[in-house]
């Protein structure tokens, strides 16, 4: 991810345990991703890492990105998914947005049948996205 590099933050995958398939427009689940790496890596420090993790979790699969840069108030939670909301953690921030990565990516998982969601504390930030697993072409697991 260029952009990620661009900042000077590395990006780490972690191994992929066994193939995992769902059911979902790659570019809109591309989309997604993006936005996710790409606010991890604006609100790292410079020189820092942000690691990408997937698991399998029961019938859904598990994407998280996670960075360590300073933590979301609990005062923007409530906001962190709408429209034009950005927060304003201004020390770790290397460059500024539109507020709508967010909004977008929660979009983007809601139409496909996934939950987006983040935990935030002292070690830094991870969102994560869920999606259904699907075991054959076009059968989501039940």
């Amino acid at each position: 991810h260029s952009f990620a590099e661009g900042l000077g933050i590395t990006l780490e995958l972690e191994p992929l345990p066994a193939p995992i398939h769902v059911w979902a427009d790659p570019l809109r689940l591309e989309q997604a991703f993006t936005n996710l790496i790409s606010n991890a890596a604006k609100f790292s420090p410079r020189g820092d890492r942000v690691s990408v993790r997937v698991e399998r979790v029961s019938q859904r699969v598990k994407i998280s990105v996670h960075n360590h840069g300073e933590p979301i108030s609990e005062e923007f939670r409530p906001l962190i998914f709408k429209k034009f909301s950005q927060s304003d953690v201004g020390t770790t921030r290397a460059v500024k947005g539109t507020g709508l990565g967010l909004a977008i990516t929660k979009a983007i998982v809601d139409g496909l049948g996934g939950r987006i969601d983040f935990e935030s504390g002292a070690g830094g930030t991870t969102f994560w996205i869920e999606l259904p697993v699907v075991e054959e072409l076009g059968k989501p697991v039940k």
